[in-house]
């Protein structure tokens, strides 16, 4: 899919990555920031994203 995370120095970033489309979300993507939101903030070494 589209929806990359990406951690470095303690930051999670988060990056839809869909240019041909304008970084429009799909149906099948919709779900995909939401989770990796949670997935980030059960990490405890993370400071912020």
């Amino acid at each position: 899919m589209s929806i990359r995370m990406e951690i470095q120095d303690g930051i999670a970033r988060i990056e839809i990555a869909r240019p041909e489309r304008k970084n429009a979300i799909t149906s099948q993507m919709y779900d995909q920031p939401a989770d990796a939101l949670w997935a980030a903030a059960g990490d405890a070494q993370l400071r912020a994203c």
